[in-house]
């Protein structure tokens, strides 16, 4: 399993960093996606952390974000 760091919004996947923490969102969003910072601030953007299997780690396509957290797609 691969730990993945998901940048969202309520509707899609916005960031897909692969092994890092969710302690780091607020530095990766002001280093490199400056443009979500404001969302940032006023919570419309999250950061949570999910771990995905070999394989996965490098397709954030094969996921959606849904009321219930980041799933896998269905095939």
């Amino acid at each position: 399993m691969t730990r993945i760091l998901v940048i969202k919004n309520v509707a899609q996947i916005l960031a897909w960093l692969v092994g890092e923490s969710a302690e780091s969102a607020e530095l990766h969003i002001k280093n490199g996606y400056p443009e979500l910072l404001p969302a940032w601030e006023a919570g419309e953007v999250t950061a949570v952390e999910v771990e995905v299997s070999a394989g996965d780690e490098y397709h954030p396509e094969r996921f959606e974000v849904t009321p219930e957290g980041i799933r896998r797609r269905s095939a």
